[in-house]
């Protein structure tokens, strides 16, 4: 005799046992799809383009397929931007195929013709002895600690006509064999157009640079609409179910054939919803799966113009789910077994995904092992966080891939194991279905964590007690309400982009501004400029003119809509000139006590700023207790 299981509990045990199977046909056939869906022969689907449209058709379709209800798509408004191809050729002899990076305007069927000076890897100071107006540039792209928006604005202010970017040996980026590069372009309206090239044809270049002045032309074949639409594409499980749905998402855009970034994680979420509706598991709630769009690029001219589906979707499409939804699962790129799994969240899931993973490693689906951090900007679990909503993003990582084969060509269908990926997607199941139970028995978030991480973090602050009592009464608070508010008001985003707590860039601004008095008074005005150049963005100093310098940080600060307006930027001292001063630069101002004072009154700043960022995560913790 059957015994009726009307909320699903057999399937849901099987799940958190990882027994549910996973159709590992259907992941490789949604990757090979969605990877051969591309702009150019080599891929490219970016958010607002036919290729975005197609794969969200496709998706929606499977969906379809799968059962799931009220599926359809949500628009977001993007700035298109459409690869169709790129070359560098050399006059008389080589063309070399090329690719760009995203948001960089197009040249013209004839593209830019002109001198080729390599400017190695592109700072101020070699640029300063060389002539690069109405020429074409050659970059060696080796620092991660300056975006190539940066180099690329330089080049522009100082008339360069294009230029072509490569990652020589010991670069940061596209080392993989034969490897051609792609990335977010941040790029600045007076930046010149560019072209990424294999290392390989890049070093036949530097040698021509090297016995001659070569003449090239660089084509670039772009297609920009501003103001395009890119779509979500949603479906719902269960959703007669009361109550605020759990989200689970992935990003089907993608750079070259992105089989790993992102098709994988489509793939899984797909699968994932598939197992749960033939298994027949009734959650207490709304399971809504969602293909986010614009995840690798979204806005023209924008400081931060990645995962902007995601924002879209939860800052004002569903503007409610911010103060409702209890768990949002983010899967990324999935089915590399040889790189470990990196879960990223806030401290207060760090347990429940913890647990998770230490028991799949033990059943052999971890082989790499498993890293849990806190959140990151570049992944959809940020913009929701951002937003009042705890989260996970899962995917495999190692800092190789990213210096090898991030964003390049390689990102191919056969370097997935799917055998692996299937066992992942039994985790991503797992996790799914354990966090909704955990929520309808009001223990998924362990709110002591963030207590004792603050009290950890703030050891060393004038404001550190006011700020582990208010941790404590979070943590006696132990409410949806309190994770939410915390999450709006209490991180923030740092100048180089890392996330952490309100006060950290202006703290650590202040260290380093003390660390460059403390070289002045002992003469040592080198130490003083490297100090200096810590604070802040003012590590821009040494690549950059202050023209360029001023005009970065004020486009970080003047954000449009995006989550990062959301993200308390701090606005640190701008230290170009006293840096300059510092390093004896030529044509800079000689250095006098104008320089210990101009660091003491921006010290004395960011020391109240300190005071009122700790004063604003106290009140964020536990409200009122800024006031204290």
């Amino acid at each position: 005799m059957n015994t009726p299981d009307p909320l699903g509990l057999a399937a849901a045990a099987r799940a958190m046992d990882f027994g549910l199977p996973v159709d590992a046909a259907m992941l490789r056939r949604v990757v090979s799809t969605i990877s051969s869906v591309g702009s150019h022969p080599t891929g490219f689907r970016a958010g607002g383009t036919p290729e975005d449209r197609a794969v969200t058709e496709f998706v929606a379709a499977e969906m379809h397929a799968i059962g799931l209800s009220r599926v359809g798509f949500e628009d977001v408004p993007v700035d298109a931007w459409r690869f169709r191809g790129a070359s560098v050729s050399v006059e008389g002899e080589s063309r070399f195929e090329g690719a760009s990076m995203a948001g960089v305007p197009a040249t013209g069927p004839a593209g830019v013709s002109g001198e080729l000076v390599f400017v190695g890897d592109g700072r101020r100071e070699r640029l300063d002895r060389l002539d690069v107006a109405g020429k074409v540039a050659l970059v060696d792209w080796r620092h991660a600690s300056v975006w190539i928006s940066e180099i690329g604005l330089e080049l522009g202010m100082r008339g360069a006509a294009a230029i072509v970017l490569a990652c020589l040996d010991g670069g940061q980026r596209f080392q993989g064999p034969g490897a051609l590069g792609t990335s977010v372009g941040r790029w600045h309206p007076a930046a010149p157009p560019l072209v990424t090239i294999r290392k390989s044809d890049a070093l036949g270049l530097v040698e021509l640079c090297r016995s001659g002045a070569p003449r090239v032309t660089v084509v670039l074949d772009v297609e920009i609409e501003r103001h395009a639409e890119g779509r979500n594409v949603v479906g719902v499980l269960c959703p007669e179910q009361r109550g605020a749905p759990i989200v689970v998402g992935a990003h089907h855009d993608g750079w070259f054939s992105g089989a790993f970034d992102n098709a994988s994680g489509v793939a899984s979420m797909l699968a994932v919803a598939k197992a749960l509706v033939e298994a027949d598991w009734r959650p207490s709630r709304p399971i809504w799966f969602v293909s986010h769009t614009a995840e690798e690029y979204g806005r023209l001219d924008d400081d931060a113009p990645w995962c902007f589906g995601a924002w879209r979707q939860v800052a004002f499409a569903h503007r409610e789910w911010g103060a409702t939804v209890p768990f949002y699962l983010d899967v990324e790129a999935s089915g590399r077994p040889e790189f470990p799994l990196l879960v990223l969240g806030p401290v207060e899931l760090r347990r429940f995904a913890g647990g998770w993973c230490r028991r799949a490693a033990r059943d052999g689906l971890l082989p790499s092992g498993w890293g849990f951090s806190g959140p990151s900007t570049g992944t959809h679990q940020w913009p929701f966080q951002l937003a009042g909503i705890p989260g996970l993003s899962l995917f495999n990582w190692h800092t190789d891939f990213e210096r090898t084969d991030y964003h390049t060509t390689n990102d191919t269908i056969d370097r997935l194991d799917f055998k692996y990926l299937s066992g992942l997607s039994r985790l991503h199941v797992a996790l799914l279905v354990a966090a909704e139970r955990s929520v309808r028995d009001r223990d998924l978030l362990d709110y002591g964590a963030r207590a004792r991480d603050v009290a950890r973090a703030t050891r060393s602050l004038p404001g550190h007690e006011t700020l582990a009592q208010a941790a404590g009464e979070y943590a006696r608070d132990g409410s949806r309400r309190a994770f939410a508010r915390l999450a709006r008001a209490g991180i923030a985003v740092d100048a180089r982009g890392e996330t952490g707590y309100l006060y950290e860039q202006a703290s650590r601004d202040v260290l380093h501004l003390d660390a460059a008095l403390e070289r002045i008074a002992a003469g040592d005005l080198r130490g003083a400029a490297r100090a200096a150049s810590r604070v802040g963005a003012n590590d821009l100093q040494r690549w950059v003119s202050h023209d360029v310098q001023a005009r970065t940080e004020r486009r970080r600060l003047a954000t449009r809509g995006s989550w990062s307006e959301k993200s308390h930027l701090t606005r640190s001292p701008d230290l170009w000139r006293e840096i300059a001063t510092l390093r004896a630069e030529r044509g800079a101002r000689p250095f006098g006590a104008w320089v210990p004072r101009s660091l003491e009154r921006h010290r004395r700043r960011m020391d109240a700023e300190v005071g009122r960022r700790v004063a604003r995560l106290a009140s964020a913790l536990s409200p009122g207790a800024g006031t204290r």
